[in-house]
């Protein structure tokens, strides 16, 4: 709560769809939730305490995790590509089995469905296909 507490004091400062009184409102319960929390700090002290407080993204630990998140990010992104891929070119090679074949081909991740995508070019019919597909169950 202490980490996140400049941020979410700022959004509540900041709201612009939220009136002088409803911004105090939401002011004083923010207070009184650190008050409950922090029982030997005053009404001042929580005050300091939260406009001191450095924002998460400006810490070493908040920057690992904004990274982190990118990486993944990306690479959630490379993998929605390949399925789209595959499954584009499954529908071209085979439309007769395509919307069979849809949720097992939804199912691979990773290794799997880069072997699909390669091996989808060697298939001599659907059926090998499906049968492929079956075998990655």
């Amino acid at each position: 709560m202490k980490k996140n507490a400049a941020r979410l004091y700022d959004t509540i400062r900041q709201k612009s769809g939220l009136g002088d009184g409803d911004r105090e409102v939401l002011d004083e319960v923010f207070v009184n939730l650190f008050l409950q929390r922090f029982k030997t700090k005053t009404r001042k002290e929580i005050r300091k305490m939260i406009a001191e407080l450095t924002p998460l993204k400006e810490t070493r630990v908040g920057q690992e995790l904004y990274e982190e998140g990118i990486e993944k990010g990306i690479e959630k992104g490379i993998e929605e590509g390949e399925r789209t891929m595959a499954l584009r070119l499954l529908g071209r090679k085979f439309p007769t089995i395509a919307e069979r074949a849809r949720p097992m081909v939804e199912a691979l991740s990773g290794p799997d469905l880069l072997a699909f995508g390669e091996e989808l070019m060697f298939f001599g019919s659907g059926e090998d296909c499906l049968g492929w597909l079956e075998r990655r169950r």
